[in-house]
This record gives structure tokens, C-alpha cells and sequence, in this order.
């Protein structure tokens, strides 16, 4: 399985280092957008704290940690998203559908399209808060 993260940053999110780079992603509107540690209300640990489960009850048959699939459709929403939006407070959402697939007898069946809501802030181009929903909440 393709490594999205690295395990050593993760370890440094979990001791509290906040500024630290989790990841950097190319999106279309906004140019380069880092995911950082972050805290309760923004980056990797708001998402890990709030939005771990979902993520990890969404990734049908992706191999690897909740946080890479989340890494992974956060990177696709933001590089080729089918939709996006301005929204208040110098913030941008985007989306865009990621099939889930199931193995079933050694091989790939679709279960169903999500279309993760991805927030960044558009002045400080983080990475506010990535989730899995069936339909954006752009």
C-alpha cells in the first residue's frame, strides 16, 4: 500500500506540535494547501478527533489507516474537484465523488460513490477539517 503519511509527523501531532506539516496538496483554486497538525478546531487532529470513525467506517476495501483514505480523498478533492466553493471568512469547500469499492472473492466490486466535504482556509491556505459524506456539504 502507498504510504500518504508519515508515522513520525503523526507521532509529532500526537505530542501537540501543532505548526508541524502533516502534508502539502496542489489544489485548483487556491494553490499549495498544507494539512498541519493543527488542534480542536482545525487540521489533523480536529479531523482525527471528530471525524476518525467515519472515515474508518468509509473506506470499503482501501488498504492502510483511516488517515491515508483520508489523506487520499482529500488530495482528489482539492487537485480535481467536481464542485467547489467560496464560502464566509476567507474559506473554500471542495468535493469530489470517490468510489468505494468492496473485495468480494478476491475482487474489487463498487459499493458506492462518497463526496468528502473538504474545508480550507483560503488566506492561510491550511487545511481546516476533510470528512466523508454521501452528499458535500459545499
Amino acid at each position: 500500500a502507498t504510504v500518504y503519511l508519515n508515522p513520525v509527523t503523526i507521532g509529532l501531532c500526537n505530542a501537540g506540535f501543532g505548526y508541524k506539516k502533516v502534508k502539502t496538496f496542489n489544489s485548483k483554486n487556491d494553490g499549495e494547501i498544507t494539512l498541519y497538525c493543527g488542534d480542536s478546531n482545525s487540521g489533523y487532529v480536529h479531523i482525527r478527533e471528530r471525524h476518525e470513525s467515519q472515515w474508518e467506517s468509509q473506506k470499503g476495501g482501501f488498504e492502510g489507516p483511516w488517515d491515508d483514505y483520508m489523506a487520499f480523498a482529500t488530495q482528489a478533492s482539492l487537485e480535481s474537484p467536481a464542485y467547489s466553493a467560496e464560502k464566509p471568512s476567507q474559506k473554500r469547500c471542495y468535493t469530489t465523488p470517490i468510489e468505494v469499492y468492496e473485495v468480494v472473492n478476491g475482487a474489487p466490486v463498487k459499493k458506492k460513490t462518497i463526496n468528502p466535504t473538504v474545508m480550507i482556509s483560503m488566506n492561510n491556505k491550511k487545511v481546516i477539517t476533510s470528512y466523508p459524506t454521501t452528499t458535500h456539504r459545499c
